[in-house]
């Protein structure tokens, strides 16, 4: 069986979100603007749009993907191979496998077969959430318990170029 690819870089794909906290809901959208590849090492540009109401934000960051894992910036996403039981510190949070073959409700549609991940804030005294990635797709939803700012990403649409109407099928 190939790997899955739980974190694509393509340029032109673009994730659609709704994000949701206790002072109410906004839209997040997230760009692969640029992709370079020395190797099996690939470096891109992303772009993360945030709309709060009337406010709106806008950041570029840079993402690396080896064999060892995914990093946004400096800070590990998820190592690579995903394997159940692997787990990796940043603090204050502890993150955890959970599953490779985990199903994914969200508006966008129904993945399966996702990375799911698990982790605790504080070691669990300040809170906890989950994150699910789903193959060919990337980062579709994520819950988090956090104690002072409980929030919620869930994937409304996926943009991806050279696809009919520019959506894919989960």
């Amino acid at each position: 069986m190939a790997a899955r690819d739980y974190y694509p870089l393509r340029p032109g794909l673009v994730l659609n979100y709704r994000t949701r906290n206790a002072s109410g809901s906004g839209l997040m959208t997230v760009e692969v603007v640029k992709v370079g590849r020395s190797g099996a090492i690939f470096n891109a540009r992303c772009r993360r749009t945030t709309k709060w109401g009337a406010e709106k934000s806008q950041e570029e960051y840079e993402v690396l993907k080896d064999s060892t894992g995914v990093y946004i910036g400096s800070a590990p996403e998820f190592p690579l191979p995903p394997r159940v039981g692997r787990t990796w510190d940043l603090y204050p949070k502890e993150y955890r496998i959970e599953d490779v073959a985990a199903t994914a409700k969200v508006p966008a549609g129904t993945f399966r077969n996702c990375l799911k991940i698990s982790y605790l804030i504080g070691g669990g005294d300040g809170g906890f959430g989950e994150r699910w990635y789903a193959p060919g797709v990337g980062f579709v939803r994520e819950t988090c318990d956090d104690e002072t700012d409980p929030f919620e990403h869930t994937l409304l649409s996926v943009f991806r170029p050279g696809r009919k109407h520019g959506t894919i099928a989960p």
